[in-house]
């Protein structure tokens, strides 16, 4: 028999991992990326700590590997092992913005498709984001579903 403070602690993170496989039943395409995406590597660079664990979180759930950074200087400091599949990317980042990132010479952004994330989305911003050679652009808060849709349309088709 579980002790109820056990049970108490399980249940929510079983409800939430229900959650996670509800919503990823929901999106059409997660299905075709489900056998070659053990080992496709997404990399958040965000500054919000509980929103990167979040990520983390779901795109293990989505059976994704990942890696996060906080800042975009951690990341370009970061000994990358492999180039990433796909890089989810806040705009708005606190040492510098994800647009200034994406700039950047050492990220190859023709290779890497970028999912932006903002909490405020205007005209100029995403015309940028998108010239960029972002695939996507996500509102925050965004439901696990709308990342999820927007990570898997834009890796490249196997």
């Amino acid at each position: 028999m579980i002790a109820r403070s056990t049970r108490a602690r399980i249940e929510p993170r079983l409800t939430l991992l229900a959650i996670f496989h509800k919503a990823l039943d929901a999106i059409p395409s997660y299905k075709h990326h489900m056998t070659e995406q053990h080992n496709t590597l997404i990399t958040i660079v965000d500054g919000n700590f509980l929103l990167r664990r979040y990520l983390v979180r779901l795109l293990t759930a989505a059976e994704y590997t990942t890696e996060s950074f906080a800042t975009a200087d951690e990341f370009l400091a970061a000994a990358v092992t492999r180039e990433p599949a796909c890089l989810v990317l806040d705009i708005e980042l606190k040492d510098s913005t994800g647009v200034l990132l994406a700039r950047h010479p050492t990220l190859l952004t023709p290779r890497c498709p970028i999912v932006f994330t903002s909490g405020t989305i205007n005209e100029s911003v995403q015309r940028e984001a998108f010239e960029l050679g972002g695939k996507a652009l996500v509102r925050r808060p965004f439901k696990a579903a709308d990342i999820l849709s927007a990570i898997a349309s834009a890796l490249p088709p196997r």
